[in-house]
């Protein structure tokens, strides 16, 4: 008996962190939705805020999960850290998570093939992803949603902002590698984390003539023309030790899922370049710093067609990645 071997024990993963808080309503959407959480101005909803499992990967950030608890059972809504996905197809994406699995090279090497992600790693190197602070982060409905009220339906993207003076002070620099986990730890009622809940609202007129894809995750819904609209503030008070992990519905009477799948493939590419160019000096400078330090090391084949990659999008961002990499003995020729 004591030479049999003993059945390997299952390797236990560790509970997620998370928060507990509460949706206030300060916003009117009754117009556009029967939704329950959002009838009345003030309204309070509890709810949590869950981080990753600690085995997911750090990047592309796995997504977070906010389950809110409402009359009409909890309801979970999935959040990124990024405001677009690195690409639209779900074949694609599982091949990705391949190339995560085998490391930083494999996952760069297949970045180099896919010119749709460089929107999203733009996204992932500028400010915007480099917060001093946990407060001070914002997040993204992963989702779409159709609203619906009286038999109208209008298309929906949540986005969560930090409220201006949260997280001003807090972190020792721009570089600190955030921590959520000790952010958690250190809230209370009175010292809480915010964040204004903000809905973009499109109408299907409109999802038509977009000269994009309205449901293609890859792209953002530009702000000047779809103007962010304040629903309500959240609040983080205090770590929950353990979340329980409830059957949770993805949609609530009034607030359904939008499709997953674009509707009309390859209408417009992710705009990398535009995005790059609509940054100020400094920022696309500190881009350019983070960028070239991600891919140090890389072996030369991978490297080069990232530097092609990045001319291809924007000129200026090319040769600033290619002063910032020269080092490298294979580079001194490039031009």
């Amino acid at each position: 008996m004591a030479q049999r071997p003993l059945a390997a024990m299952p390797r236990r993963i560790p509970a997620a962190p998370a928060a507990r808080g509460r949706l206030v309503v300060t916003g009117d959407i009754t117009c556009l939705t029967r939704a329950r959480p959002f009838a009345a101005r003030g309204k309070a909803t509890p709810l949590w805020l869950r981080l990753p499992a600690a085995g997911d990967a750090a990047f592309p950030p796995a997504p977070l999960t906010l389950t809110l608890h409402t009359e009409d059972g909890p309801w979970e809504v999935p959040l990124r850290r990024l405001p677009v996905e690195f690409l639209r197809r779900p074949d694609q994406r599982a091949a990705m998570g391949e190339a995560v699995a085998q490391g930083p090279a494999a996952l760069w090497e297949f970045c180099a093939h896919h010119p749709p992600t460089l929107h999203a790693i733009l996204h992932g190197f500028a400010d915007a992803a480099w917060p001093r602070s946990s407060r001070a982060a914002p997040f993204f409905g992963a989702e779409a949603y159709a609203l619906e009220r009286d038999g109208r339906q209008l298309w929906c993207r949540l986005h969560l902002h930090p409220l201006p003076g949260d997280g001003e002070g807090e972190g020792e620099g721009e570089g600190e590698r955030l921590d959520p986990r000790a952010l958690f730890g250190a809230l209370t009622p009175e010292a809480p984390a915010r964040w204004r809940l903000c809905v973009q609202i499109m109408s299907e007129a409109e999802a038509r003539e977009a000269p994009f894809d309205a449901f293609d995750a890859t792209h953002l819904w530009p702000t000047v023309r779809w103007p962010l609209i304040e629903v309500g503030i959240i609040a983080l008070e205090g770590r929950l030790d353990i979340a329980p992990r409830l059957a949770a519905q993805p949609a609530l009477p009034g607030i359904a899922l939008a499709p997953r799948a674009p509707r009309r493939p390859g209408a417009g590419e992710p705009p990398a370049g535009p995005f790059y160019r609509g940054l100020e000096g400094a920022e696309r400078a500190r881009l350019m710093d983070r960028l070239a330090t991600a891919l140090h090391g890389l072996p030369e084949a991978t490297t080069r067609r990232l530097l092609d990659l990045c001319t291809a999008a924007d000129a200026e961002l090319g040769a600033g990645l290619l002063r910032r990499l020269r080092p490298r003995p294979f580079l001194w020729a490039a031009e």
